[in-house]
């Protein structure tokens, strides 16, 4: 949990002094309730205080992830879509060709 926390942590000293100027979706490719979903709620709703705008939980459930992550990959890459994935999308790959695509997306 802590490095999930750090990855978002730098997100927010990494950025722009202006970032973030719109609310930021994160794009969860579970269904609601799950242990994903909770988590991303939690840290989203501790963005939304340090960032002082909307942090939208958007689940996306479907294909191990997959849909998702794609609708991540083909977002601009701006980080106003973030995709809070679990250890699922690191063997997707393994498992089906379709996403090795989705992977270089995020390259």
């Amino acid at each position: 949990m802590w490095r999930i926390l750090a990855a978002f942590a730098l997100i927010g000293s990494a950025s722009a002094q202006d970032y973030p100027s719109r609310p930021v979706h994160i794009v969860v490719p579970y269904t609601p309730g799950t242990g994903a979903d909770i988590l991303a709620r939690l840290v989203g709703a501790k963005l939304s205080e340090r960032w002082k705008t909307a942090v939208i939980t958007d689940n996306r459930p479907g294909a191990t992830g997959n849909i998702g992550a794609e609708l991540v990959a083909k977002s601009p890459p701006d980080g106003y879509a973030v995709l809070f994935a679990a250890t699922s999308f690191a063997v997707n790959p393994a498992l089906t060709r379709k996403v090795e695509k989705i992977v270089k997306d995020f390259v």
